[in-house]
């Protein structure tokens, strides 16, 4: 009947709405969905009576905010905000995912906010992207948020390769967390490492130059109390049941020593892995011993991490089963 305690937060991620997003940054790809409030009330009908708890929706900045400083599209941000009504109103909470790898494209939209061939690609940190622009985007959203409770902030997916030192980077991001917290916005605010949110190298090197970031974190605080360090961990083809868990332990232990917590907002296993079912149940399992630490999580759900069928957030696909002994079905 699914699992008692643990972590409070189990869920997945709801892509579509940040398609032509991807880690070198905007492809100028014009489809990318939402779905309708029909579909979406199919959708966490089926969520919850599975046991997720959470949704993650990544969401593309550029659609958000066609020009950098400018006001935020009233018809993307109000899809955005309709998916996150619709979604609390069926008892799940929403991260809404800044899904940009510390990148933006200027120039893809013309002035009545249609999409354009050409566009200007930037890297955080070049001399045209900066935290400024960060600050600034995140404020109107924490602010369109005010009233929503029921929201998280995922202040940037996957910053990787970019001229800032660790150092410098965490810096930059409390500066986003004191402007948040500026606008009145309480909500949980989940803090993104200098490369890829991964697990992997948070003390073993800094990508960028400057402090490990398992250094350069602490320096990080927030008045309201109501941070966790966003991590992405993905095995996929797992050695061994337990190898997923030596993967995350390194992190876990970091933030135990220093009173931190976590939030897997990425995981999966390669679909038809041979350890992959019991490697899944061992690292959930594991997170739910160590709830001091972790939240929660929300698993990938695109090929080749499927828990639902390609096309489809309604059909079991290949991995639901190696997530469903880690959920609580609605009326249990």
């Amino acid at each position: 009947m699914g699992v008692a305690g643990g972590v409070s937060w189990r869920g997945l991620n709801r892509a579509g709405a940040e398609y032509g997003s991807d880690w070198d940054g905007w492809t100028g790809q014009t489809f990318y969905t939402f779905p309708t409030s029909d579909e979406l009330a199919t959708e966490l009908d089926y969520y919850t009576r599975k046991g997720f708890t959470i949704l993650r929706l990544p969401i593309a900045w550029e659609r958000l905010q066609h020009d950098l400083f400018g006001d935020l599209d009233a018809s993307y941000s109000s899809q955005v905000m309709a998916f996150v009504d619709q979604a609390n109103a069926a008892g799940l909470p929403v991260i809404v995912d800044l899904h940009n790898y510390n990148r933006y494209a200027s120039g893809c939209f013309d002035a009545a906010g249609l999409q354009l061939q050409s566009y200007t690609q930037h890297i955080y940190g070049d001399g045209s992207l900066d935290v400024t622009h960060l600050v600034d985007v995140w404020t109107k959203l924490a602010t369109a948020c005010l009233a929503r409770p029921a929201v998280i902030f995922n202040l940037m997916n996957e910053p990787h390769d970019f001229p800032r030192t660790s150092d410098a980077w965490f810096a930059d991001i409390q500066m986003v967390i004191d402007a948040i917290r500026a606008t009145g916005a309480a909500q949980l605010i989940l803090v993104p490492n200098s490369r890829g949110s991964d697990v992997d190298h948070w003390d073993t090197y800094a990508p960028n130059g400057g402090s490990l970031d398992s250094l350069a974190a602490l320096r990080i605080t927030d008045s309201a109390n109501n941070i966790a360090f966003d991590m992405h961990a993905y095995q996929d083809m797992p050695s061994s049941p337990t190898s997923y868990v030596d993967l995350v332990r390194p992190v876990t232990e970091w933030a135990a020593s220093n009173q931190r917590q976590l939030f897997l907002s990425e995981l999966g296993v390669t679909n038809g892995a041979p350890n992959g079912a019991a490697a899944i149940d061992t690292l959930l399992r594991y997170l739910d011993d160590n709830t001091a630490v972790w939240l929660g999580w929300t698993a990938w759900n695109l090929a080749p991490y499927n828990l639902t069928q390609d096309g489809s957030n309604t059909v079991d696909g290949p991995q639901m089963a190696w997530y469903a002994p880690r959920l609580t079905p609605a009326g249990c």
